[in-house]
């Protein structure tokens, strides 16, 4: 600890040029978290009127937030360190948010126990590692160059292991195990494009500024799951207030998943700040 002393402190911004309390980083981390936890709470309720109350108001408040405590150009995913950003959303948002429902979908409709569900979840993180060491080698091989391939590549192969996992567990004419090597699929996937996007975001971020770059994308990923998941339960809760089945949700679900792992391909270009 001792030496740690020498490193001294960041500089103390004179107190006139600190703005007001509420434009703080601290105020607006703040109101991003009341702000999600608004639109989360309005997600569960199931009046439309104050359910769209709700989940305007805190969507609008995270939004206005989010603007702040984010590196500029994030909500237009600009190129370079925005766009690893929001890169991070969606691929965490596609992952995460599938894989939240998955033993759901497993235990309820295809009839698998609790214990072989896990195994499904486990068969997404093996693969993840698998795919990640794949990326990593690659990388040494590219020297670095082009990650937005192996990127995009990711983000597609995700994408497949979605569908191939949404039609093991929503089509009955198929083997229920055909869910859990979707998501294998799914998880290589991640691995790939989660440590290419990881390292291309932080080797673009100034020295001084990949704290916030690296913050940045940490607070990306534990939005998209918080969203995602909050979402996918309303589908849930929604479809069992209507009488409707568990099926109808996760087709929802599954769905909306897809589409930010096919949106996050189609961005996949732009992580670099020049184009490639």
């Amino acid at each position: 600890l001792p030496p740690l002393r020498r490193l001294g402190g960041p500089e103390r911004v004179p107190a006139a040029d600190a703005g007001p309390w509420w434009s703080t980083p601290v105020a607006r981390s703040v109101l991003l978290a009341a702000g999600t936890g608004v639109l989360l709470a309005g997600l569960e309720l199931r009046r439309p009127v104050l359910l769209a109350l709700l989940v305007l108001a805190g969507g609008g408040a995270a939004l206005v937030a989010l603007r702040s405590v984010t590196p500029a150009g994030t909500l237009r995913a600009r190129r370079g360190v925005p766009t690893g950003v929001v890169l991070r959303f969606l691929l965490c948002g596609a992952y995460f948010g599938s894989e939240a429902f998955l033993p759901l979908g497993l235990v309820e409709l295809r009839g698998m126990s609790a214990t072989e569900a896990g195994l499904g979840l486990s068969a997404g993180a093996i693969a993840w590692v698998l795919g990640a060491a794949w990326q990593g080698r690659a990388d040494v091989r590219w020297s670095g160059r082009s990650r937005a391939v192996p990127i995009g590549a990711g983000f597609a192969v995700l994408l497949v292991g979605i569908v191939v996992m949404a039609l093991g567990i929503l089509v009955d004419a198929t083997p229920s195990l055909t869910a859990v090597a979707g998501w294998a699929i799914g998880g290589a996937g991640m691995g790939i494009a989660f440590n290419a996007a990881t390292t291309d975001t932080m080797e673009q971020a100034p020295a001084d500024r990949q704290g916030e770059a690296s913050g940045a994308m940490q607070l990306a990923q534990t939005l998209a799951v918080a969203v995602l998941s909050g979402l996918g339960g309303a589908a849930v809760a929604l479809s069992d207030a209507h009488g409707s089945s568990v099926a109808a949700a996760l087709m929802a679900t599954f769905t909306l998943t897809a589409v930010l792992a096919g949106a996050g391909g189609l961005m996949a270009r732009r992580i670099r700040a020049e184009a490639v």
